[in-house]
């Protein structure tokens, strides 16, 4: 609980919008803490610090290794999506390797998936709400499969 609100206020402050854009309950509270806090969108950690979450700052620490070792990371709701947009703002590369399950249960995702330039939709048009890695569950078999064909060529 409270998730939502963290999220959102990070994704709003990298993606440089409004956190009630497409609605959403959590909106109110993110703008309240964005306005109380004041991060400055050109310092992700700064972001990250006033108004994310330790859970937003391990996803984003997780990202950036995954990057670094070439491996790519599934994306499931807000949390990750916030935490994606702090690890490539720390390290842009990083960018190019996450990719969209679902669309996501708060509208303010959109924003962070649009900020993230991802070229494909989310892999998952299911309805799926609350992540909570339901959507990454359903997509990994498909990307398993994918790359099973891919290697057969």
């Amino acid at each position: 609980v409270g998730g939502e609100v963290a999220s959102a206020a990070v994704i709003a402050a990298l993606a440089g919008a409004d956190p009630g854009a497409g609605g959403g309950a959590e909106a109110a509270d993110a703008r309240a803490a964005l306005a109380r806090n004041r991060p400055d969108p050109g310092r992700p950690l700064e972001v990250l610090a006033r108004v994310g979450g330790f859970d937003i700052a391990l996803l984003a620490g997780a990202a950036l290794g995954a990057a670094a070792i070439d491996v790519p990371v599934v994306l499931d709701d807000h949390a990750t999506a916030a935490a994606a947009l702090v690890a490539a703002a720390l390290a842009p590369s990083a960018r190019d390797y996450v990719l969209a399950s679902q669309a996501g249960s708060i509208p303010v995702q959109k924003l962070a998936l649009s900020a993230l330039e991802l070229e494909i939709e989310p892999l998952i048009a299911a309805g799926v709400s609350r992540g909570e890695g339901t959507g990454a569950a359903l997509a990994l078999p498909a990307l398993d499969a994918a790359s099973a064909l891919l290697r057969e060529r």
